[in-house]
């Protein structure tokens, strides 16, 4: 019999890995629009009093034809953009982009140190544990809602 004052402690230790092998990249799509899948929307929680924050997933094209993600809007921040990474003189900047291209038959992956969706200026912190609500604007596709989950911050959990 394990002594009562190891459990919290085999608790801290194991939950972050089982809520990432129950993560929802796991199953089968979350959204689906026209010929893509949307797959394992989630935003880190927020650290201390930031006022931005960040959403990463997937989308697979399984189509013939190309589309794009144009736009994503969420009422959780005051603006929400599209951002790149861009190395210039040994040093990684975020840029603002108009759009993320989707091959046909290909994958779009926001993932942490890549393309993201950016939430600027939240109107609240990204607690682990809550959702919230985000509406993705693809080129040929059109609109989409889905539910943003927040992950542990640092989480691995993808696809």
């Amino acid at each position: 019999m394990m002594p009562y004052n190891l459990v919290p402690l085999l608790l801290v230790l194991v939950a972050p890995f089982a809520t990432m092998a129950a993560g929802p990249g796991h199953s089968g799509p979350q959204a689906t629009a026209g010929t893509l899948e949307i797959r394992a929307v989630r935003a880190p929680a927020s650290l201390g009093a930031a006022r931005n924050g960040v959403i990463y997933l997937a989308v697979r094209n399984t189509g013939d034809q190309p589309d794009a993600l144009l736009e994503a809007r969420s009422a959780i921040a005051k603006r929400t953009e599209l951002h790149t990474h861009i190395h210039t003189d040994g040093i990684m900047r975020m840029r603002r982009v108009d759009r993320f291209g989707i091959p046909a038959g290909g994958m779009l992956d926001l993932r942490s140190g890549g393309d993201h969706i950016m939430l600027v200026k939240l109107h609240e912190p990204l607690v682990t544990g809550r959702q919230f609500d985000l509406t993705l604007v693809f080129e040929h596709a059109g609109a989409v809602d889905v539910r943003v989950e927040v992950v542990p911050f640092g989480s691995r959990r993808h696809h």
